[in-house]
């Protein structure tokens, strides 16, 4: 058996880090690569503008399905890009036209994409950074968001869902309070798309970014979503592409591939999240049933429906990880932070003890889980925790 095919015997619940690319998408993948591989630049030929058409055709999609205009959209490598592209491009223009550091809000649960972008320009001159405090599920306190923002924001930066805990968070409100303010809000999207209802239409003066491969699109393709007149400088510079703002060749293919991928998200988006919350809830409730000790973190009102963050006092994640990897994946936390021996931030700004961070299991679920893998991966965990207690 080669190592491949093990793998596919392992039962899959990490979701938050990756999906796997949906059949249907990859068949649809496959075809525009061999049909369309002109380069869409290439407007001298007919194969160059069957590409450039293919790119046209795939922003209109995604500016539909999101509610945005189509020159809003920018297409990157992935949410990093997109987040590092549009926090470093926008600083470094207002310093450059205010002459003025800019004022930036943000929480101390962000993506580390965002996070470690702010420190950077913070470090560089060009901010003044302040973070909102988070109560012990992840929530944001708004009154304290609207207080700071008064006293004088032009960026306020909050995702929509969080990449570790699964809480949702009131982007409408969040938006409200920014355009009240003057400001812009910045809104990581990238474990919203497909899970919940996403949508631009209500979000005045905000700029958003996800990538393609949390919603079964190949890895390697993204998006920034910014209005014409916000000042961007760009990071890379060379051959004009896409306003300037990141040049380079258009992957025609994988653009098209995420707009198909993004419509059937959008299209099956609420009967999935009635199914997948329904297996989510059968494991935690197997779960809990069995361990007294067990304690589930975030907001159970309000998170998204594959989400399941836990947390076992006592037994160290790390080692019952190591024990159960080849049957079933599941994460310590974040994939952006697997590996690190840091503790996982988000749960340390929740004010979470030593004990339940060293305990705690990302447990994400998605499109392809079935009631009897559900039900294997239960068995799997109480038998490896069952085993490690004395």
């Amino acid at each position: 058996m080669s190592d491949s095919e093990a793998v596919r015997h392992g039962i899959y619940l990490d979701y938050f880090s990756t999906t796997p690319v949906d059949p249907r998408v990859l068949d649809y993948y496959h075809q525009v690569l061999n049909d369309t591989y002109g380069n869409p630049s290439s407007v001298d030929h007919d194969f160059g503008s069957a590409a450039a058409k293919l790119v046209k055709t795939s922003r209109e999609n995604i500016a539909d399905l999101i509610a945005c205009d189509p020159g809003e959209i920018t297409f990157t490598s992935g949410a990093t890009e997109s987040i590092s592209l549009f926090l470093q491009g926008f600083a470094a223009a207002q310093l450059a036209r205010l002459g003025r550091k800019i004022k930036v809000i943000t929480s101390p649960v962000e993506h580390p994409a965002v996070l470690e972008n702010l420190q950077a320009i913070q470090a560089a001159g060009s901010i003044d950074l302040a973070t909102l405090d988070v109560d012990q599920q992840g929530r944001i306190d708004l009154n304290q968001l609207e207080t700071l923002a008064k006293a004088g924001v032009d960026l306020i930066c909050f995702m929509a869902v969080n990449n570790e805990i699964g809480t949702i968070y009131p982007t409408e409100r969040i938006a409200a309070i920014a355009s009240a303010n003057r400001a812009l809000y910045f809104c990581d999207a990238t474990q919203a798309i497909g899970k919940i209802p996403f949508t631009l239409a209500n979000l005045p003066d905000t700029v958003a970014v996800f990538s393609g491969h949390k919603f079964y699109a190949p890895k390697g393709i993204g998006v920034l979503v910014a209005d014409r007149s916000i000042p961007m400088k760009p990071l890379f510079y060379g051959g004009g592409q896409q306003r300037a703002l990141r040049p380079g060749t258009i992957n025609a293919p994988l653009i098209a591939t995420l707009a198909y991928a993004l419509q059937i998200a959008c299209d099956e988006q609420e009967a999935e999240a009635r199914r997948i919350g329904a297996l989510r809830d059968l494991l935690q409730t197997e779960l809990a049933a069995q361990l007294s000790q067990l304690v589930v973190n975030g907001d159970p009102q309000n998170r998204v429906a594959g989400a399941l963050h836990i947390s076992m006092p006592g037994m160290n994640n790390k080692q019952l990880i190591t024990r159960i990897r080849d049957r079933l994946a599941i994460s310590t936390g974040a994939a952006c932070s697997s590996g690190s021996e840091r503790p996982s931030h988000v749960l340390k700004a929740m004010g979470l003890s030593a004990e339940q961070i060293e305990s705690a299991f990302r447990i994400s679920l998605g499109r392809f889980c079935t009631e009897a893998e559900i039900d294997a991966a239960g068995a799997i965990f109480l038998s490896a925790i069952n085993t490690s207690i004395p």
